[in-house]
């Protein structure tokens, strides 16, 4: 055997992995963001830290500063100006030793303008009045008082509800104009009247056949009528000289009600206001579902004239609503719920259901890195997701997340909002020259997620990571990238074990379980069945296998790679050319460092970890029939191939095939 000769280090190789690495640093950090409610205006800045502003729009729903902070450093979200007429409060604004991407728990609430709510008071000469407002604000008025205003504001845009929780000695106040809502300026219209003297309100009720009429006056003061009464009177005395303002509150079952002279001012008692109550029609609505959800309400329900019945479905899992029908048309495609108003007519309503499925090519993806400068294989084909709607019915609101990609790297889409029946569209990205988390530097990525969503379905994931030599991928250190695959799908390439499998054993394992023995036909260098002996390790392993079926696996360096191996089963003593070139021209066949036979691990990675020592391939010496061939990692300045007896003891580092 010859010795074998020194070559240039790998100084350019790693100086290649460590740009890479540099060039993702900037896609490390997080960003904080949060969500915002009831930003009606403009005007809302937000400080992080004391330091960086941002301006928030009205009705902007979220939030996120631009600047990426460094992983474990701390956030402050504070307001650095609020937005005009609105208040705005930070929830869950700071917090320390971040180490997620995104920190998303920040909550801004914003809350709307206040008014007074305030009136006039009318013969008040003793005290003990005392006003409620919307059943809890209450206000003590002092004798005499001509106006009154509440201590508590009110919000714009809610409502009040102004009524007497005591009434002063010997006297009785009515309140009118003390119900309102959706106020907008400071209420100052309520009106409080007091008088020595009450007198009653009632009237006469003619066609109530049915229980159910509730009267209110005022707003405030309800009044329940019992079914075919011919009178009322409300039990709340009225002041002399007040304001009284009837409505009906609810109609009897059935029925509808009108009133006539229910609104003046009580200068005596009130008996003249009449209730008229007639009989509404009824028309009967029959309600269905089709076959893989629910309609409620469901069967026949009555509505009165006029009236209106909203109906909400429900799907089975794994379908969603198709159409609404009415009188057998449809009236509506696709939505939970559905409207029928003003109901004159006998009608039947319908829904159907059908299946929206959107069934993704892949559920995960692997592309390499685009850098034919560091080797030919890298070109970096961009890949595509296909995404198919495989169900019966349109899928709506389609929407597509992408992750923060590393540099480089781009994504783009055909998909629509909508993707009809039988329909398709695609995802395709195309890599650049920066793997996913930087793993060409030893490390294993933690892939990006691509989430494919449409209204009633769940989520699609899609998991993609581009890979590069070096990067721990599928339980080993790539070393060989086939960039030609269909770009439907995921690359092909080899992993090395990620440790040596011999080393439990003190000096390594044989390579044959039977001392040197000699040649199994068709795995040595120059062999090309049934082996190509040289550039086919699982085929070799095969053979190897075969030829020793009757020793204990872990006994030789083949049978360790029989075993599961970081949860992967399908590991091979590698050829000798998928563990390095013949620099030293000793036979192998398997051309130079810098034009190797093929992608192996001595060029593409082992190559530059330094002294690992020898491992045994699966390739047999056609000149010495009682060897095999060995390669020597020596960090690259005095790596060699050689054959060696094979009952010598050396390391083993298994090899396997991507799976896509």
């Amino acid at each position: 055997m010859s010795l074998y000769m020194s070559r240039t280090s790998l100084s350019l190789l790693a100086m290649t992995a460590a740009l890479m690495l540099s060039g993702c640093e900037g896609e490390s950090g997080y960003i904080v963001s949060g969500s915002i409610s009831g930003l009606s205006a403009n005007g809302l800045v937000l400080r992080n830290s004391g330091g960086e502003e941002l301006t928030v729009p009205m009705a902007a729903p979220s939030f996120q500063f631009p600047t990426r902070l460094p992983l474990n450093e701390s956030y402050d979200v504070t307001v650095a100006a609020q937005p005009a007429g609105l208040t705005c409060t930070v929830s869950h604004g700071s917090g320390a030793n971040v180490q997620a991407l995104m920190n998303n728990n920040v909550t801004i609430s914003c809350s709307a303008r206040t008014y007074t709510l305030a009136g006039t008071i009318s013969g008040l000469t003793t005290g003990g009045l005392v006003l409620q407002n919307n059943g809890t604000d209450l206000l003590a008025v002092a004798a005499h008082a001509t106006t009154f205003q509440f201590l508590t504001p009110i919000a714009a845009g809610s409502g009040y509800k102004v009524v007497p929780s005591a009434q002063p000695a010997g006297l009785s106040c009515t309140v009118s104009g003390g119900v309102g809502g959706k106020i907008s300026a400071n209420v100052e219209s309520i009106r409080v009247t007091c008088s020595p003297t009450a007198v009653v309100l009632g009237g006469t009720i003619a066609g109530l056949n049915a229980a159910g009429l509730v009267l209110q006056d005022n707003g405030a003061d309800d009044l329940t009528i019992a079914a075919n009464a011919t009178t009322f009177q409300f039990p709340t005395p009225l002041a002399l000289g007040s304001g009284y303002s009837v409505t009906v509150l609810a109609h009897p079952a059935g029925e509808t009600c009108s009133i006539a002279g229910g609104s003046s001012t009580a200068t005596a008692d009130v008996t003249d206001i009449v209730v008229s109550c007639v009989a509404i029609p009824t028309f009967t609505l029959a309600a269905s579902s089709g076959a893989n959800g629910t309609i409620t309400p469901t069967g026949v329900i009555k509505v009165n004239s006029g009236g209106s019945v909203s109906f909400v479905a429900t799907p089975s899992p794994s379908y969603g609503i198709y159409q609404w029908m009415l009188d057998g048309a449809v009236v509506q495609s696709g939505g939970d719920v559905y409207t029928l108003s003003n109901v004159i007519a006998n009608h039947s309503v319908r829904v159907t259901f059908a299946q929206k499925t959107l069934s993704l090519s892949v559920g995960a993806l692997t592309l390499t890195i685009n850098d034919t400068t560091l080797n030919a294989a890298l070109t970096g084909t961009a890949r595509q997701v296909i995404i198919s709607n495989t169900g019966s019915m349109p899928a709506t609101n389609v929407s597509i997340s992408y992750p923060t990609w590393p540099a480089g790297t781009t994504a783009a889409s055909t998909c629509g909002s909508t993707l009809a029946p039988a329909a398709s569209c695609s995802i395709t990205v195309t890599p650049g020259g920066n793997a996913t988390s930087a793993c060409t530097s030893g490390i294993a990525p933690t892939p990006g997620v691509v989430s494919i969503t449409s209204s009633d379905l769940d989520s699609s994931l899609v998991a993609v990571t581009v890979v590069g030599y070096g990067c721990i991928y599928q339980g080993g250190y790539v070393f060989s990238i086939d960039d030609t695959t269909a770009n439907t799908g995921s690359i092909s390439g080899k992993v090395s074990a990620l440790t040596d499998q011999a080393a439990a054993y003190p000096n390594g394992v044989e390579w044959s379980p039977d001392g040197d023995g000699f040649n199994i036909l068709g795995i040595d260098e120059n062999s090309t069945s049934p082996c190509v002996g040289n550039t086919d390790g699982a085929c070799n392993t095969a053979q190897i296998v075969a030829h020793y079926s009757t020793a204990p696996p872990p006994s030789y360096a083949a049978g360790l790679c029989l075993n599961t191996i970081d949860g992967y089963s399908d590991w091979y003593l590698p050829a000798i050319c998928e563990l390095g070139p013949d620099d030293d021209s000793n036979g192998s066949g398997c051309g130079t460092f810098s034009s190797p036979l093929i992608q192996n691990m001595e060029t593409n990675w082992l190559g530059a970890s330094g002294n690992l020592g020898s491992f045994w391939s699966s390739t047999e010496s056609s000149g010495y029939p009682v060897s095999a061939w060995q390669q020597y990692f020596n960090g690259g300045a005095t790596d060699q191939q050689y054959p060696t007896y094979k009952s010598s003891q050396t390391g083993v580092r298994c090899a396997r095939a991507l799976t896509n």
